[in-house]
């Protein structure tokens, strides 16, 4: 994560405590705004610096609390970080690592009725020890973020929360009821899922009903809490719980309750997670899926989001060099030993699960090679037997044959296991985020709700699906709106659904046939997605033209040959967000629109020749031709 790299998504700066801050609040309805933007800077200090230069009493009030929870914690000598005071920040505390500071909201504390005055701190006394606490937390979090080594900044905030489990559960009851009265009000922790997360993490009794040991517990709740704390539930996510908790309810009633509260959610809140991720998904080079709530698709969203990609560092191909070059000791491992070395060129992505098998594959063709030399050189052993005959040179040669076919052996999947460790220490990212489809009914609404908290929304899964929850649920998330279409990379569609059966009476006789019923998903397509996906792919032209732009303005790229691919193309969008020259990407985007548009059937007879290439590609070598020869658009 430290390396420097021209791409976002390795260079993403920020870990960030999961308790969030307020935009708005809606006390009738009981539904937050999270602040989302980027956080405004007015100050920086030391690590326990009072505050006292800064005319704030904001920031003199949140250094005091800091210095209270941060005290005990530091250790003689520690490297300590530089302190940056913020304002309209999305979270309480954040790690810059691109600057080795920690952020801190000072607009907060008095929101929760906590004031300053004559240099002491005035308010409610249990917010003050409650906040006190919480910044105690955010504190453990901050040096447990800074201290990890992990390669990604996945692990390294999965590894933060864990030690805030441990600091929230070293508090003594009273410590720690007051950190869960302050996370109650609703100007802080935006939806409550902080501190529902440390409720349910702590919670024995429930945790002792689902069956599950500590560690894989609380593994399975920092995996919501992280993946809840990307968006603002569109509904009224207290009330879904108390209806999930309440052993009376009837299961029916339970359904119907659940569904009256998720089919009044909030239509722009939900919009706005969309865009949201959306763009930071794309951003991140990920895939945005759509489909539909199924047991199936459940299936395959688990299987999708638990997907990674690794980068093959200098160290990862060294190593696979090492355990290729072992291999092929045994020429009957060259097609594994091929398969395993195309996939370590240094400094690019592979699939995780590719790498993988490609390594398992490898150790499987050793040992089923060395049983069959081992059988081989054990043959002439086995004949002295049958010809009761005894000779020692061929005791003598049988023996030194296996000793080196086991040294061999020995050597391959030494060199394999040394690769599995250096593929653990590799960057790895996630490549897709899931959206379950789901409309607000009676028969399954609660299929989205049980989803968003943490629950099986589908019994009986087997254990291994069941093992990818912890593991990648955080990027699953279940939607009752369908403008998560708009920023798609894939749809899939639950045909199933449109499947059904009809009899027919011939001659007396009743059949059964299966038919598709074509008219209703149409129907059903025309009445609520055709107009989200139609925006999706006007996106998606655009965004063609505006990769074309910024290749233009690229000085360094060849526009007739540069790579327009995804990842090249988002490393060009970083450096023109980073220099400022949107404007320009804009207007020349325009007139590679108007171009493309004018050129249409010749773009059109383009993609028809050759189906591989893609739109981008055809109205670039309309542009500029395969000779020196430029498109009038230019001259």
């Amino acid at each position: 994560m430290r390396t420097a790299h021209d791409t976002p998504w390795r260079n993403q700066k920020r870990i960030v405590f999961p308790v969030r801050c307020i935009a708005a609040y809606d006390d009738q309805r009981n539904r937050w705004v999270s602040r989302w933007g980027e956080p405004i800077v007015i100050g920086s200090g030391a690590w326990l610096e009072n505050g006292a230069a800064s005319e704030s009493d904001d920031v003199r009030m949140t250094a005091a609390l800091c210095r209270d929870a941060w005290s005990p914690m530091i250790e003689p000598d520690a490297s300590l970080p530089n302190i940056v005071w913020v304002k309209e920040s999305p979270t309480l505390v954040a790690v810059d690592f691109s600057n080795d500071t920690i952020e801190v909201a000072v607009d907060v504390a008095s929101t929760l009725g906590l004031t300053f005055k004559d240099d002491a701190i005035h308010g409610p006394d249990v917010v003050k020890r409650g906040f006190t606490a919480l910044l105690s937390l955010a504190g453990r979090f901050a040096l447990a973020a800074r201290a990890d080594s992990s390669p990604d900044t996945d692990t390294i905030q999965r590894n933060g929360i864990d030690a805030v489990v441990d600091a929230f559960l070293a508090l003594d009851a009273n410590m720690r009821h007051a950190i869960v009265e302050t996370l109650q009000s609703p100007q802080i922790d935006a939806g409550h899922i902080f501190g529902q997360f440390l409720r349910t993490v702590t919670d024995e009794k429930r945790r002792d009903q689902w069956g599950e040991d500590p560690r894989a517990w609380r593994r399975r709740w920092i995996t919501w809490l992280i993946g809840q704390s990307r968006v603002d539930l569109p509904y009224d996510r207290d009330t879904i719980n108390e209806i999930l908790l309440d052993p009376t309810l009837d299961p029916d009633d339970a359904r119907l309750a659940l569904y009256q509260t998720v089919r009044g959610y909030d239509i722009e809140t939900e919009k706005a997670n969309a865009e949201r991720i959306g763009k930071s998904v794309s951003w991140s080079g990920q895939e945005l899926i759509f489909g539909r709530m199924s047991r199936a698709f459940h299936n395959q969203a688990l299987l999708f989001a638990n997907a990674r990609y690794v980068t093959v560092t200098p160290k990862v191909a060294e190593t696979a060099n090492t355990c290729v070059d072992a291999a092929l000791t045994w020429p009957q491992l060259r097609p594994a030993a091929d398969r395993l070395r195309t996939m370590m060129r240094a400094d690019r992505e592979t699939p995780l699960t590719e790498m993988a098998g490609a390594l398992d594959h490898l150790e499987e063709q050793t040992l089923r090679h060395q049983r069959e030399l081992s059988q081989a050189a054990l043959e002439e052993r086995r004949v002295q037997v049958e010809r009761a005959e005894s000779d020692p040179d061929t005791d003598h040669r049988s023996g030194k044959r296996m000793d080196e076919i086991m040294r061999q052996a020995e050597a391959i999947l030494s060199s394999a296991g040394n690769l599995r460790h250096a593929l653990l220490e590799a960057p790895r990212r996630p490549a897709a985020y899931l959206i379950m489809s789901q409309r607000p009914s009676p028969t399954g609404g609660h299929l989205l709700a049980k989803l968003n908290e943490g629950e099986e929304p589908f019994l009986g899964k087997a254990a291994n699906l069941r093992r990818l929850v912890p593991q990648g649920g955080d990027r699953v998330y279940a939607s009752p709106d369908y403008s998560w279409l708009e920023y798609a990379n894939h749809w899939i569609e639950a045909i199933p659904l449109f499947i059904k059966e009809r009899i027919r009476v011939i001659d007396g006789v009743e059949t059964a046939e299966t038919v598709i019923d074509q008219e209703g998903m149409e129907e059903s397509f025309r009445e609520s997605m055709a107009d989200p996906w139609a925006r999706n792919l006007r996106r998606t032209e655009t965004s063609g033209w505006c990769a074309i732009a910024r290749l233009l303005l690229d000085e360094n790229a060849d526009p007739r040959t540069a790579d327009l691919g995804l990842q090249a193309d988002i490393a060009r969008a970083w450096n023109v967000k980073q220099t400022g020259c949107a404007d320009d990407v804009a207007l020349l985007s325009a007139v590679i629109a108007l171009t493309a548009e004018s050129t249409a059937a010749s773009i059109s007879a383009s993609v028809e020749r050759d189906p591989t290439t893609d739109r981008p590609t055809a109205v670039r070598a309309i542009l500029f031709g395969d000779t020196e020869t430029l498109h009038p658009v230019w001259t």
